[in-house]
C-alpha cells in the first residue's frame, strides 16, 4: 500500500507526490563517470526520493567503456535512498574497480537484509582485468578503511566473480562490514578455471566469520 505524503518539486518544476511504500523498483542506471555534468543521476534520485520504503531496490551501475581521465564522477548526486529490504545491485564496470562506488551506495541504505551483486562481464574483459595505471575508478581508497556497519545484512548472494584482486578486496571489507552475516553464496564467472575458484573459495572462507555459512 502506498501512503500519501506531501508534494516534491520534480526536476522539471513541476510538483510530484511523496508516496509511502513499495514492493520493488528498478530506477534504470546510475552513471558513475561521464564527459560532462548530467541531469540523468538527478532524475533517478528524484524517483527515488517519492519513497519511503521500498522492499526491493534494484539499481545498475554504468561505467563507460574507456579510460576514466577525462571524465568527471557523477555520483555526487546520489545522496538519498529509501529504507531498503534488499538491495540487487549490478555493477557494469568494464573490468575497473567498484568498491568505492558500492561502498557509497551502501553507506545510503545501511539497514538492508539482502544483498544481491551480480557483476557483469564487460565486452572485452580480458584486455580490462586491471586498471590502467593511475586510473580514478577506486578513488578516494578511504573506503577500504571506513567503518561501515551493516548490522542487519544476513544474507550476501554475488553472482559473476571473476576473482580480480579489487573484488576479493570488495568482499573483504563487506565481511568486515556486516556483523551478522549469516549466508554468502557465491556464483563465479565462466572464464574462472576450478583451481582459480577453489583457491579464491580458501581465501574467501578464511576471511570470513566463522558462523557464516558460505556457498560456492
Amino acid at each position: 500500500m502506498l501512503a500519501n505524503a506531501p508534494h516534491q518539486t520534480c526536476p522539471g518544476g513541476g510538483q510530484a507526490h511523496v508516496l509511502g511504500q513499495l514492493q520493488q523498483l528498478s530506477p534504470n542506471v546510475i552513471v558513475v563517470y561521464g564527459n560532462h555534468h548530467s541531469a540523468h543521476n538527478r532524475e533517478v534520485l528524484w524517483l527515488l526520493q517519492h519513497f519511503q520504503v521500498i522492499h526491493r531496490l534494484n539499481i545498475v551501475l554504468s561505467y563507460p567503456p574507456d579510460d576514466k581521465g577525462n571524465f568527471q564522477y557523477l555520483m555526487q548526486d546520489v545522496t538519498y535512498l529509501p529504507r531498503v529490504t534488499f538491495l540487487a545491485l549490478y555493477v557494469m564496470n568494464e573490468g575497473h574497480a567498484f568498491g568505492a562506488r558500492s561502498c557509497h551506495v551502501l553507506r545510503l541504505c545501511t539497514g538492508i537484509r539482502k544483498l544481491s551483486m551480480v557483476l557483469l562481464t564487460c565486452r572485452n574483459f580480458e584486455a580490462q582485468s586491471t586498471c590502467p595505471s593511475g586510473c580514478i575508478c577506486d578513488q578516494p581508497t578511504n573506503w577500504k578503511i571506513e567503518k561501515l556497519s551493516l548490522n542487519c545484512l544476513q544474507e550476501v548472494e554475488i553472482t559473476g566473480l571473476k576473482g580480480a584482486d579489487h573484488e576479493v578486496a570488495f568482499l573483504e571489507r563487506l565481511f568486515n562490514w556486516a556483523g551478522v552475516l549469516k549466508k554468502l553464496r557465491i556464483t563465479f564467472d565462466h572464464t574462472v578455471s576450478k583451481s582459480k575458484a577453489k583457491e579464491l573459495c580458501q581465501r574467501l572462507s578464511s576471511t570470513a566469520r566463522p558462523e557464516t555459512l558460505m556457498e560456492f
